[in-house]
């Protein structure tokens, strides 16, 4: 552990003998088993939502499961040579129904998991969702084919006896069917097939987009100060996530308990955060000051940023060089309430146990450093209840 010094220290250089070639074999090997146990840790610590591997696996199951269900719907219907019964094609719509609702969630976890997938896994992924939306979409047209709704003749001709009466009454033997001004058809022959004439992909679209647009924050925006209370109370099931983007010379106050928390191209701002109870991701901050307790904190391409946290596990750096470290020192009203909640009230000293993806030496990494009590900045105090953001 380093503590962080504006003073550059002195390196004594001391002549040593050459150790023997299995003797940097055997540190190398010492090394190499150091590194993989660091990385062993801290991905069992990690978020299992928020796992790329856990993810990319779950998802290619179902991808599979999806495709081995259709092929096996397309096998019995060319088997039966299109003349299936009634009660065959009933079964097929539902099984139809159910592979596109399936779909449809996996398409909602990928929006979910956007902000920490890689972009090529992320495109990848959402790729084989269209893909499989398209085949369901064939498929359906193939084997459940939609009957165009029309008037027989006979209907036809007691709908002109009926005259114009407002709304239009048709006798059928199958059931009454009645058509309302509102130009809706109705009756009691089978009212819940009502279906939408939205094409599928449109609608996964919309529920994929309504699913990125679920999370709360604060994007585009300069010198404002922003105070963020979550509204839904603290049920761990219920929590919000919360969005910082594109943020310069901003104030964010988060008062309140998040499930997970994405900063993401911040400069010359602080943040100010209550209790995330899943993952912390800060990625291309520039002389940024954060404070939060997380469960895990992952930080992706920062510099000259400091982090006051209080995390359950160890802090993971990459491709980030003049970060430093602290403990967390935010109060706010409620806070500890929400922290026992969220199984952050203990002070864990995690926070100085940092993970440097990109040091691979033995020595400390020169990328990080933990801040001198005297050099620690004391917080500001938590806006008033009733004070709003700009």
């Amino acid at each position: 552990m380093t503590v962080c010094s504006s003073r550059t220290p002195l390196t004594t250089l001391h002549t040593l003998p050459s150790p023997s070639q299995d003797k940097l074999n055997a540190i190398e090997s010492a090394r190499q088993l150091e590194v993989e146990a660091r990385r062993s840790l801290a991905t069992e610590a990690a978020d299992p939502r928020e796992n790329v591997r856990w993810f990319l696996k779950t998802f290619d199951d179902d991808r599979l499961g999806v495709e081995t269900a259709l092929a096996e719907e397309r096998d019995k219907h060319a088997a039966a040579n299109g003349d299936s019964n009634v009660e065959t094609q009933e079964t097929q719509k539902a099984t139809l129904e159910t592979l596109r609702v399936t779909t449809l969630q996996m398409e909602k976890r990928i929006a979910e998991a956007s902000y920490f997938l890689p972009p090529y896994d992320a495109r990848f992924c959402t790729s084989s969702v269209e893909k499989l939306k398209l085949d369901l979409g064939e498929a359906a047209a193939q084997m459940a084919p939609r009957k165009k709704f029309s008037f027989k003749s006979k209907k036809k001709q007691e709908k002109e006896k009926a005259g114009d009466t407002g709304d239009t009454t048709v006798g059928s033997t199958a059931g009454d069917m009645t058509v309302g001004d509102s130009g809706k058809v109705s009756g009691d022959a089978n009212p819940e097939k009502e279906t939408s004439s939205i094409p599928a992909d449109l609608l996964a679209k919309v529920a994929a987009l309504a699913s990125a647009a679920d999370a709360n924050g604060y994007t585009d925006a300069v010198g404002k100060v922003f105070i963020f209370r979550n509204q839904e109370g603290s049920n761990q099931a219920g929590l919000p996530d919360l969005v910082l983007e594109r943020l310069t010379d901003c104030v964010v106050f988060i008062l309140g308990s998040v499930r997970a928390m994405r900063c993401h191209d911040l400069e010359n701002c602080r943040v100010y955060g209550g209790p995330v109870s899943g993952s912390t991701h800060a990625q291309r901050l520039k002389n940024c000051h954060v404070e939060v307790c997380s469960r895990q904190v992952r930080i992706h391409d920062a510099f000259d940023t400091t982090f006051h946290i209080r995390t359950t596990s160890r802090p993971i750096i990459e491709h980030s060089t003049g970060v430093s470290f602290a403990p967390y020192g935010f109060e706010w009203h409620g806070q500890d309430d929400e922290l026992k909640k969220a199984q952050l009230f203990d002070e864990t000293n995690a926070w100085r146990e940092v993970d440097d993806f990109g040091w691979i030496k033995k020595q400390h990494s020169p990328n990080w450093c933990v801040v001198p009590d005297v050099d620690r900045a004391v917080p500001p105090e938590a806006p008033e209840p009733e004070t709003k953001s700009d």
